[in-house]
């Protein structure tokens, strides 16, 4: 992704195409075993995202090809494209899922497991919140800009989330160990 550019993002078949090349070029590999979206692009109908990456799998240069961050209705319509023209379906979704963000289980997870599709979510850790107590000083919050904007809005209720997490943990012997300072 490279924002302010022409064709610096999104899912046109121009910028699959362009973008696996890209990828390729900088891991010096002929070939990934799963390409991948982040989110779908509102301006590129479903049926050219789903075309581009049939013929980067068809092409060789990805052995399946996955999605990130979408609506559980979207993933559905777009494999059912797929289905309809004979054509490479999502073999894996990457949601946000974590102890805090749970909202994936209504939907997403029954449907991927309805499709066979495996679940590799993203910020497992809810941005390291769930892994020290609330509060914790790292060297990760200090120059993290992103887990802010994700995060910082449920601050309250995800606290008492990370509280009866550390509570559980020390009953279990597994509290924490180490407070950086």
């Amino acid at each position: 992704m490279r924002p302010g550019r022409p064709n610096g993002g999104g899912t046109s078949r121009k910028n699959v195409m362009a973008e696996i090349d890209h990828s390729l070029t900088r891991l010096g590999l002929d070939y990934v075993d799963l390409y991948q979206i982040h989110r779908l692009d509102p301006n590129t109908p479903m049926e050219e995202t789903m075309e581009a990456l049939h013929d980067v799998v068809k092409s060789g240069k990805a052995r399946y090809i996955g999605a990130s961050t979408i609506f559980a209705w979207q993933l559905e319509w777009m494999q059912n494209i797929a289905e309809k023209h004979g054509w490479t379906k999502f073999v894996s979704l990457q949601p946000q899922y974590n102890l805090i963000y749970r909202e994936e289980e209504r939907e997403i997870m029954p449907l991927c497991q309805d499709r066979k599709m495996a679940v590799v979510p993203w910020s497992p850790l809810a941005g390291g919140r769930c892994a020290h107590p609330w509060g914790t000083a790292t060297e990760r919050n200090k120059i993290d800009d992103v887990s802010p904007m994700v995060w910082n809005a449920t601050n309250d209720v995800d606290k008492v989330v990370v509280d009866n997490l550390e509570k559980v943990a020390k009953e279990h012997g597994r509290g924490a160990v180490h407070r950086e300072p």
